[in-house]
C-alpha cells in the first residue's frame, strides 16, 4: 500500500510516496503525448495540449534509482532512456526496503531549462513540510484580508470559497519574466507586466 502527500508552489510541485517494507518501489511517469527521457540525474520532457501549446517538466528524486527502462505495451525495456509519442513512458526503479521517496518536479510552458529554473527557484529541498507551511501561510494572508461577523457556517463557506475563486483564478503564467501565449505560438518577453490566462 502507497501512502502519498502532495504540496505544490506557483510553478513547481513535492510529492511524497511511502512503501511498505516489503513493496519494490517503482515510479512510472507517462506523457500522455509528448516525450520523456531520463539523464541519469532527472526526467525531463513534454506533453502536447494541443493548440500549439506544451507543458514542460524537469522532475527529480530524493532517492537515486538503480534502473530506468521505458514502458511500452505493457514491457518496460531496461536500460532505454527516452520515449515519444502517445502514452510516452519512462519508469524508475528504487532499491529494495525504500519506505520513502521524495519526488519534485517544475514545469514550463516555455521549455525544459525553463521547467528546471522554476523548481531551482521555489523549491530548494525535498521538505515536504515546510512547503505545506509556506503554502498555508500564503493563503491564509490572502483569505485572512476579510474578517466576518455573523451569518451561518454555510454563509462563511460560500463567501471564503467565492474569495478563494478570485486569487485562484486567473492564472498569472510569467516564468522569470517571459511568457508563452497559445494566441500565437510564441514566447514574448513580458515587459514587467505578467501575462494572465484562464480568465
Amino acid at each position: 500500500e502507497t501512502e502519498v502527500r502532495f504540496a505544490v508552489s506557483y510553478q513547481s510541485a513535492l510529492y511524497e510516496l511511502g512503501f511498505g517494507r516489503n513493496e519494490k518501489p517503482h515510479i512510472a511517469l507517462n506523457s500522455r503525448n509528448g516525450e520523456m527521457k531520463w539523464d541519469e540525474k532527472a526526467i525531463s520532457g513534454y506533453q502536447n495540449l494541443g493548440s500549439n501549446t506544451r507543458v514542460y517538466i524537469y522532475l527529480e528524486t530524493d532517492v537515486k534509482p538503480v534502473s530506468a527502462g521505458v514502458l511500452k505495451d505493457g514491457q518496460v525495456f531496461s536500460g532505454e532512456t527516452a520515449a515519444s509519442g502517445r502514452n510516452a513512458c519512462i519508469v524508475l526503479d528504487f532499491p529494495d526496503k525504500t519506505t520513502k521517496i521524495h519526488i519534485r518536479y517544475g514545469i514550463s510552458f516555455i521549455d525544459e531549462a525553463q521547467a528546471k529554473k522554476n523548481l531551482e527557484r521555489e523549491i530548494k529541498n525535498y521538505d515536504l513540510d515546510q512547503l505545506i507551511s509556506a503554502g498555508s501561510k500564503i493563503w491564509n494572508d490572502v483569505l485572512g484580508k476579510i474578517e466576518v461577523t455573523g451569518g451561518s457556517e454555510d454563509d462563511k463557506t460560500v463567501l471564503y470559497t467565492s474569495l478563494y475563486r478570485t486569487y485562484e483564478r486567473p492564472v498569472n503564467i510569467t516564468e522569470d519574466g517571459r511568457y508563452f501565449s497559445a494566441f500565437d505560438g510564441k514566447i514574448h518577453d513580458a515587459d514587467g507586466i505578467p501575462f494572465y490566462t484562464d480568465d
